[in-house]
């Protein structure tokens, strides 16, 4: 059953592409710096998105939200911003991969939003791990820009960190609303276990690596902050860390592990860190969190990094 879905979405999402390509054949004038060969500015390249997308989704309310921003409207009325920068970002880097570009992140970002996908895959839900502040920024950024901000359905991990809940479609990432949960009817206090169970499923062997009490969890790279959900491997007292274990999770595919009476560990944390807050545009949060008494808590927070959106 899986493998048909597979090429059911797979049809849907190329028919996309098609549709979005040939739209951009005939999309009207080019812009007159990209006639004469030149990159186009931020305005001109948002509009030239903004057509692309209209034409292909004519029941969607759009328009300029920001020199590099568009907001979206779907048929219930409800509005999302779509941040340009990063796509405005890649054009710069390859400008005659525009077409492509484009094509490529409205596809992406019509999945991401949930604009005319199928019912939610209960086996396809995977728990990702978010911080409270991150959340809160978010907000904050959404009511500036006049948008509403999505109903995200979450469990509370700790007072830092909470659980959404996502379909973790082939082509992206598609998160759950309240409303979307709701259409399943799964019984009270189901869809945690079921979305962890799924992640067991999908990577019941984590890997580790590392030494001197110091020690990475991974799976693929896209889920490793999840580790921190996985019970049984910080109960079981398998990790040969000094002291409770102590765990850094500053982007979605960064976990380290270390022992509470591990100084030296600690500081290697600390570092990690900081380093990755540096480096990653994928940040989760700068904190440490020590397993206690059967949950994680608040253990400590390096000097250096604040919490910020991401």
């Amino acid at each position: 059953m899986l493998g048909r879905m597979h090429k059911a979405r797979n049809w849907t999402r190329w028919a996309t592409l098609g549709l979005l390509g040939g739209l951009l054949l005939g999309c009207g004038p080019k812009a007159e710096s990209e006639a004469s060969g030149e990159v186009l500015s931020p305005v001109e390249f948002g509009q030239a998105y903004m057509t692309v997308l209209q034409q292909a989704r004519p029941d969607l309310q759009v328009e300029a939200a920001g020199e590099l921003q568009v907001r979206i409207v779907d048929r219930e009325g409800t509005p999302s911003l779509v941040p340009l920068d990063g796509l405005y970002a890649q054009y710069q880097a390859a400008p005659a991969q525009k077409d492509a570009q484009i094509v490529q992140n409205i596809t992406s970002t019509l999945d991401t939003l949930g604009i005319g996908l199928g019912p939610v895959e209960v086996e396809r839900i995977v728990p990702v791990v978010k911080g409270r502040a991150w959340l809160e920024a978010m907000r904050e950024r959404a009511a500036q820009a006049g948008t509403t901000f999505p109903d995200f359905a979450q469990h509370d991990f700790n007072d830092e960190l909470v659980v959404l809940y996502a379909e973790d479609r082939e082509h992206t990432i598609r998160y759950l609303s309240k409303a979307d949960v709701a259409a399943l009817e799964l019984e009270a206090g189901g869809l945690y276990e079921q979305a962890l169970a799924n992640l067991r499923a999908r990577y019941p062997q984590v890997r580790q690596s590392g030494g001197n009490g110091t020690y990475s969890l991974l799976t693929d790279g896209s889920f490793d902050a999840s580790l921190v959900l996985y019970d049984s491997i910080w109960s079981s007292g398998r990790l040969p860390v000094k002291g409770e274990p102590v765990v850094a999770i500053p982007t979605r595919d960064t976990l380290v592990v270390t022992g509470s009476e591990d100084a030296a560990g600690i500081e290697r944390l600390k570092e990690l860190v900081v380093d990755a807050w540096t480096r990653s545009e994928d940040r989760l949060t700068p904190l440490l969190f020590v397993y206690r008494d059967g949950k994680f808590e608040t253990f400590a927070a390096p000097s250096g990094p604040e919490e910020t959106a991401e």
